[in-house]
């Protein structure tokens, strides 16, 4: 039996040849490294992890060194071994086609030709990489090169590809220009900083530099600078770039005539600048003096000079006036706060609006007053008599003397403020009689303003009831409860009235003659027998005309008579 290691370098061998033989290589010898994987671009294999060499001096150094080993060269199932002098062909098809899969990595299968190159086709890209089992990779991506670099996966000297010119010589990568003449002298001197190798010997770096006007050289690199390069001065000096040396902030400085140069910042700045003036003066910087604040100051229309700021301020600025007064703007002085329009209190009015408009509207003398009688109004609380009433002509409302709003007034005289009254016997009230709709008492305007009900005589000697809404003229109960006790008419509550007669009305008066009545309404006496009620009417048709036989009214008939109880008719 042959050692594992054997059979796997006999395997190897194989399938190097194979590959070889199928693609068709020209199996010369390669000798450049392998990459950090093991691996070589195609047709080479890596030779013992460190070359990359054809197939053929891969398989003959196997086979070398399969001679030197006492078993024989088998496959890896251990079968019978194959003589070393086998074709390699052979040798490499037998250990390939024991493959658990029956094929191989580069695509051949046992006893049968090989399938296409797998990096076939396969164009990489980018700059160093090359294809490996059909993928492009950088060979040199796990490569570690102490001194050196790697290319193409082998570690080689830093000046490998460096190309130099005619007079320089590549040296760990670089170009260096070769030593000729003198210079040869400093090849291997090393001088300080601040000196250079001259003719082999090490010289400040000045020397031999010579530098224009305002510069010098520089012991640090040899170079010229300004003369103030590297020069400190103190906080109120600068440096003279002429000199070199320090000077005072304010050399060389020029000023305006109202300015100075000020010699801890070397800027110019007023004149006045550290001046201190007393209150109510300023500094002038033509003089650096003080003089008052309102020096030189002119100031437009309506304004005054400030003596405390200097500026301009409106005339009335810091003025303070009495009642009833403001600051006039153009001069300056106190007067009344009307002037020019201005608008007054309620204490000292300029124009009525400044009155309080529901009680004293009016401005008069700068004083707030009731409106006037006959003064057109708008509430009562306006005029001085409490009264505001229609106007007898044009439209809206007057002052009047009286309130003129009951139910016979008729409007407040425009001209005096008089109430006009309605005229008399004007209907202005109705009071329900006992049958309410039949027998019902009218008020009358008496033509003075007053609205009134009928004093009537009922059965007296002189008109003595007054209707009411409490009180009637009608038949009644003499002694209440006691039917027996029937009167005729008499004065008295209005739900006390009863009929003189079972199935009869009662009698009674809601008026003694026409004047009773509203205009165009008559005294008529309606009814008949123990139901007789005098009321007012537009017409009495048949019935009797009821007069005052102490002021009759007749006229056709002339005659006031007594019908009977006391009722007066005209006959």
């Amino acid at each position: 039996m042959s050692s594992p290691l054997l059979q796997r370098l006999s395997m190897g061998v194989a399938v190097f040849l194979l590959v070889a033989g199928c693609r068709g290589l020209d199996l010369k010898s390669g000798g450049f490294p392998c990459s950090a994987e093991g691996h070589c671009p195609s047709p080479f294999v890596c030779q013992n992890g460190a070359l990359c060499v054809s197939p053929d001096a891969a398989a003959d150094a196997a086979m070398e060194h399969a001679a030197n080993v006492d078993a024989p060269i088998g496959d890896v199932n251990g079968d019978s071994a194959r003589p070393i002098d086998a074709p390699k062909s052979e040798v490499a098809s037998d250990a390939l086609a024991e493959k658990s899969d029956g094929g191989t990595a580069d695509g051949c299968v046992a006893d049968a030709a090989c399938d296409a190159d797998p990096c076939a086709g396969v164009t990489c890209t980018v700059a160093g990489e090359v294809c490996q089992h059909g993928a492009c990779v950088d060979p040199c991506a796990t490569m570690t090169c102490p001194g050196q670099k790697c290319v193409s996966g082998a570690c080689v000297d830093l000046c490998v590809g460096v190309q130099c010119g005619a007079s320089q010589t590549c040296m760990a990568g670089r170009c260096t220009d070769n030593c000729v003449g003198p210079t040869c002298a400093c090849a291997n001197v090393t001088c300080p900083a601040t000196q250079k190798c001259v003719a082999g010997a090490c010289q400040s770096n000045c020397t031999g530099v010579t530098c224009t006007s305002g510069q010098r050289c520089d012991a640090a690199s040899g170079s010229c600078v300004l003369l103030c390069m590297g020069v400190t001065c103190s906080a109120t000096q600068k440096c003279d770039p002429s000199s070199g040396s320090c000077v005072p902030l304010c050399t060389g400085v020029t000023c305006a005539a109202t300015q100075h140069c000020a010699a801890a910042t070397g800027a110019c700045v007023d004149n006045c600048v550290g001046v201190s003036c007393p209150t109510g003066q300023k500094c002038v910087s033509s003089t650096a003096t003080c003089v008052p604040n309102c020096t030189g100051v002119t100031c437009g229309a309506n304004l005054k000079c400030d003596p405390g700021t200097g500026t301009c301020v409106d005339n009335c600025a810091g003025v303070t006036c009495g009642a009833n007064l403001k600051c006039d703007s153009s001069t300056g002085s106190c007067v009344d706060i009307c002037t020019g329009g201005g608008t007054g209190t309620a204490a000292h009015c300029c124009t009525s609006p400044d009155c309080p408009q529901s009680t004293l509207p009016i401005c008069s003398g700068h004083t707030c007053v009731a409106i006037a009688v006959g003064q057109t109004c708008t509430s009562s609380g306006q005029c001085g008599t409490g009264h505001c009433a229609v106007a007898s002509t044009g439209t809206g409302s007057i002052c009047c003397q009286t309130a003129c709003n009951g139910a016979c007034d008729s409007a407040c005289g425009r001209a005096d403020g008089v109430c006009i009254h309605k005229g008399a016997r004007t209907l202005c009230g109705t009071i329900p009689g006992p049958n309410p709709g039949t027998n019902d008492v009218f008020e009358v305007c008496d033509g003075n303003g007053g609205c009134v009900a009928p004093k009537v005589y009922c059965r007296a000697a002189a008109p003595s009831c007054q209707l009411d809404a409490t009180h009637a003229c009608c038949s009644r109960l003499a002694m209440p409860g006691d039917p027996g006790s029937i009167q005729e008419r008499a004065c008295g509550a209005v739900s006390t009235c009863v009929p003189l007669f079972t199935n009869s009305q009662a009698s009674g008066e809601s008026c003694r003659s026409t004047s009773d009545c509203p205009t165009g309404q008559t005294c008529c006496q309606t009814g008949q027998d123990a139901s007789l009620w005098n009321v007012c009417a537009t017409s009495c048709g048949s019935s009797p005309v009821v007069c005052d036989p102490n002021a009759s009214t007749c006229t056709s008939p002339t005659m006031c008579v007594d019908s009977g109880d006391s009722f007066f008719v005209c006959f």
